[in-house]
């Protein structure tokens, strides 16, 4: 299975996205372009969203003054009402893969296949470029409700720390990963990423209660929020148009930026609603 090309699209802006079908190795999340300014409204820092029928969460481009230095996520693994065999998820972070930098990208997170028996459904992994994904399995065991630590701190363009971490099991993973072909260390996602009939049924959310980044003069921001070198934009899971004989916009997971003053402030929440 090799790479199939998507949109992403805000107005008439259109994006690829990569994605492997069905398929144990993930490939390229993938990123939309920048919409554009004169017609972008923004909540809470980050820019109006585009939409795709492969993922959604929070993307960001550094500005070119300075480069990425790391990358670190973290959430609670949701207790999903319903998977079915069909279900293929990722919960996830990335470094690169966007238009800028769109022959190299890392990946780190958790993957959940519902066609395995419930103990074997979550499993940690990482994926540098289109090298063979690595699963961490029973090695690492996680369960709905284990808080999840991810962190990618690379060492160079074609080297990384990757670092996962099982806050309710204490076990955490450590290693460095390395490909021949060089990131360009522009751009950072956090994101759910299935196509439509691929995510998990029900009622969920998601929060990543921390996305952060930090840029190579010593700095740490908070994505999202507005305040870094770096243009942000969500980016929201779609009905496929086939499903949606209304024509009208219909959202399969949607993802925001929680308001300052909430119960849980300043984090992304991707919610998932019956239907």
């Amino acid at each position: 299975m090799y790479l199939r090309l998507l949109t992403c699209a805000i107005a008439a802006i259109m994006a690829r996205v990569a994605f492997a079908v069905n398929s144990p190795s993930v490939l390229g999340i993938g990123r939309p372009t920048h919409g554009n300014s004169s017609n972008s409204a923004v909540s809470n820092g980050v820019g109006v969203p585009y939409y795709t029928d492969n993922w959604s969460g929070l993307s960001i481009t550094k500005t070119p003054e300075v480069g990425i230095s790391f990358v670190q996520g973290n959430f609670t693994i949701p207790n999903f009402p319903q998977i079915n065999n069909d279900t293929w998820m990722r919960i996830a972070i990335q470094l690169d893969g966007s238009l800028e930098c769109d022959t190299s990208w890392l990946t780190v997170g958790i993957a959940i296949d519902g066609s395995l028996p419930e103990s074997e459904r979550y499993s940690a992994f990482w994926q540098f470029n289109n090298e063979t994904t690595h699963f961490l399995n029973s090695s690492f065991p996680l369960s709905p409700g284990d808080d999840i630590g991810l962190q990618i701190i690379p060492h160079s363009t074609t080297s990384a720390n990757i670092e996962i971490y099982n806050a309710m099991t204490n076990m955490r993973h450590v290693s460095d990963s390395s490909s021949d072909q060089p990131t360009c260390l522009v751009s950072a996602d956090w994101v759910m990423q299935a196509y439509h009939d691929q995510v998990a049924s029900g009622e969920w959310d998601l929060y990543f209660n921390t996305t952060k980044w930090g840029t190579s003069d010593g700095k740490v921001w908070t994505a999202g929020l507005g305040n870094g070198p770096a243009t942000e934009h969500l980016c929201q899971l779609m009905v496929p148009p086939s499903d949606d004989p209304n024509g009208s916009p219909e959202f399969d997971v949607w993802c925001y930026m929680t308001d300052s003053w909430g119960p849980r402030p300043g984090q992304l929440r991707c919610v998932r609603h019956a239907n």
